[in-house]
Parts: structure tokens; sequence; C-alpha cells
């Protein structure tokens, strides 16, 4: 999409095309919030801390979170070891994808 919707109108903010570039894991869904992919498709038992699911469940739409230096909530969540296992099995269906197309 070109634009993105609101949130809303007492905290205006967007999801912005960009982010795709910078967090090529992000995956926007139609209720306007953004998952992490690797995170939704091999995350295991749901962790018990709150905001432990906004990447999985729920979906992230905080959009003032986002630009806010070290403190970036897509820093911050790719810093977490949930993410980094759910990265490698992504990764690993990715080069197996690859290695079976091969033969």
């Amino acid at each position: 999409m070109s634009e993105y919707p609101l949130t809303s109108e007492k905290h205006p903010g967007r999801f912005q095309s960009h982010l795709f570039k910078i967090y090529p894991w992000l995956e926007y869904s139609e209720k306007n919030t953004v998952f992490c992919f690797p995170c939704y498709l091999f995350s295991s038992k749901p962790s018990r801390k709150p905001g432990s699911d906004t990447f999985t469940v729920k979906g992230f739409n905080c959009w003032k979170k986002v630009n806010d230096g070290e403190r970036c909530v897509f820093l911050t969540h790719m810093g977490k070891r949930f993410k980094f296992n759910s990265q490698i099995c992504y990764q690993v269906l990715g080069n197996f994808e690859k290695s079976v197309m091969s033969y």
C-alpha cells in the first residue's frame, strides 16, 4: 500500500512502508497491525510475560514506539532470544525450499 490507515484520531500514527526494508521480518495485517513473521510461524509456548504475544497473537500498532532510538520496539524485539530462535528456523525453512527445488 502507498499509504496505511491512521491508528486512531486521538493518537494519530500509521505504519510506514519503508519499515519493510529495515525490518524484513515484518508482516502487515489488514487489522492495521504488524507481526513478526518468523515468531508467528515458529514461536513455541506463549510466554506469560505481559506483551510477549504482541508480535505473534495481538499484533503491534503503537507507531510512536518505532522511532525511539535504542528503545525502538522492533530493535528490542530483534534482541530477544525467542526472536533469534524463530529467525534461525525461518532461515532454515528458506534454505530447505531452495535445496529441495534443486533436486
